[in-house]
C-alpha cells in the first residue's frame, strides 16, 4: 500500500487541482530529459569526433530502456504509490544527467543518458495516470490534457534553454545545472504528492486480459509509429539547422522549439474533445492530423 497519507473528502475537490499542478510541472521536466538529447548531441559529436548513427545511439538505448522497465515502474507506482516513485525518478534522472558532464567514452553516455536517465524519465512521464485517478470519467480528458501541456511546454523552454546553458557554461556545467534543476524543482514538488480517493481510482483488472485486447495493441502501433516520427525530429532537427551554416546552436534550437509551441493548443483541444466525444474518434482524428 502507499506510505502517503490520504486526504479527507472535504479536501479532494480542492486538492485534486493541485495533483494537475503537479503533473504539468511533472510532465515538464520530463520533456525537458528528452529535449535536451538533441542539444547535446550536436555539441557532443563535434567534440569528441562521434559518427551521427554513434552519437544518436543513446536516445536508441533510452528508447529501449523505457519499454523494457515501463512495466516494473508501474507496478512500483501501484505499490508505493506516486511521491516515491515520482520522487526517486526525479533523483534518479538528476543525478544520470549530473553524471554526463563527467563523460569521456560514448559507452559513459550510454549508460548515463541510455540507461539510468531512461528509468527516471520513464517514471516520471507516468505522472498523467495518477492524474487521471483524481477527476471523474467526464473531466479526465480535459485534465490529462492540461497536464500534457506541460510536455509541450517543457521542450518550448527546454530546447533552447539547454542550447542557451551551453553556449554560456559549456555542456559539462549545463548538464550539471539541468540534474540540479530537476532534482531541486521536481523532488520537493512530488514529496507533497497523495494516493487518490478511493472514489477516484479506476478498477483494475488483470494485466494478463490486454494480451487480448486488440485496441491495446492499436494503441502500441500507434504510439510506435508516432515516436519513429518524432524521434527523428527531437534528435536530429537542431544538428541539421547548425549543419545548415545559417544559424548558431541558440537559434536552431529555438526553431526545434516552436514545433512544440504549436501543439500546445493541440493538447488542450484533444482533452476537451476526449470529453465530448468518444475517446477513440478523437484519438483517430488526432492520429490523423498527426499523418498529415
Amino acid at each position: 500500500m502507499p506510505v502517503s497519507p490520504a486526504l479527507s473528502d472535504a479536501s479532494t475537490s480542492r486538492y485534486r487541482y493541485a495533483v494537475l499542478c503537479l503533473g504539468f510541472v511533472t510532465l515538464a521536466g520530463g520533456s525537458v530529459l528528452s529535449g535536451c538529447f538533441g542539444v547535446f548531441y550536436q555539441t557532443l559529436v563535434a567534440t569528441f569526433g562521434w559518427s551521427r548513427a554513434s552519437g544518436a545511439s543513446p536516445y536508441a538505448v533510452n528508447m529501449l530502456v523505457s519499454i523494457l522497465s515501463a512495466p516494473a515502474l508501474g507496478w512500483l507506482l501501484d505499490r508505493y504509490g506516486p511521491r516515491w516513485v515520482f520522487s526517486s525518478a526525479a533523483v534518479l534522472s538528476g543525478v544520470a544527467l549530473m553524471a554526463c558532464s563527467t563523460l569521456q567514452t560514448l559507452g559513459h553516455f550510454v549508460l548515463y543518458y541510455g540507461v539510468l536517465n531512461a528509468i527516471g524519465q520513464t517514471a516520471l512521464t507516468s505522472v498523467a495516470v495518477v492524474v487521471s485517478r483524481w477527476f471523474a470519467p467526464a473531466r479526465r480528458g480535459r485534465a490529462i490534457a492540461l497536464a500534457d501541456v506541460g510536455t509541450g511546454l517543457g521542450m518550448v523552454l527546454g530546447i533552447p534553454g539547454t542550447a542557451w546553458l551551453i553556449s554560456a557554461y559549456g555542456w559539462r556545467l549545463a548538464f550539471v545545472i539541468l540534474g540540479l534543476m530537476i532534482i531541486l524543482v521536481l523532488v520537493p514538488l512530488n514529496l507533497g504528492q497523495r494516493p487518490p480517493p478511493p472514489s477516484a481510482t479506476t478498477r483494475r483488472g488483470p494485466v494478463g486480459a490486454l494480451w487480448r485486447y486488440s485496441p491495446f495493441w492499436m494503441i502500441c502501433l500507434a504510439h510506435f509509429c508516432m515516436s519513429v516520427t518524432m524521434t527523428m525530429v527531437n534528435v536530429h532537427l537542431v544538428p541539421f539547422l547548425v549543419s545548415s551554416g545559417r544559424l548558431e546552436l541558440v537559434g536552431a534550437a529555438s526553431i526545434a522549439s516552436a514545433v512544440s509551441l504549436v501543439s500546445l493548443g493541440g493538447r488542450a483541444f484533444f482533452g476537451w474533445l476526449v470529453d465530448r466525444i468518444q475517446s477513440e474518434g478523437a484519438f483517430t482524428l488526432a492520429m490523423s492530423c498527426t499523418i498529415t
